[in-house]
């Protein structure tokens, strides 16, 4: 750990109770948290030192909404916004694929048929008159 001593530590003045003026040894304030996106500052979280954090309750650590204490509210919002239109966007793929499926066998359905129905021509064509028609 850092000495109390070293420039890291922040100096302050306290007045004691004789009157006289002494310095005291304050820890630095750790940064704050931040957006695990975009890294804004994260509002309504405590600034504290992990020690102090564990002591404090879960209520005061986080924000009461999803992603609270991880993502600021404008990442958040893009975030649910792009989850909910891959939903619908799959959604829809499923429906368009369903369609899809649907045209392509009416459309293979139809080739079908007509295949049957040039072979049936073509072999009414080649086919020579029968004996009967000639008697």
């Amino acid at each position: 750990m850092v000495q109390k001593r070293s420039r890291s530590w922040r100096r302050v003045k306290v007045r004691t109770p004789s009157g006289a003026v002494a310095i005291r040894y304050r820890k630095p304030k750790p940064n704050p948290p931040r957006c695990a996106k975009c890294g804004a500052e994260l509002h309504g979280i405590p600034r504290v030192r992990p020690p102090e954090l564990h002591r404090i309750a879960y209520s005061e650590k986080t924000v009461n909404r999803p992603y609270g204490g991880n993502l600021c509210p404008n990442c958040l919002e893009t975030a649910i916004k792009e989850k909910v239109r891959l939903v619908v966007l799959s959604e829809g793929m499923r429906t368009d694929l369903r369609r899809r499926s649907r045209k392509a066998r009416k459309k293979a359905r139809r080739k079908r048929q007509r295949k049957k129905e040039e072979a049936a021509e073509k072999e009414a064509e080649e086919t020579p008159p029968s004996n009967a028609s000639k008697a």
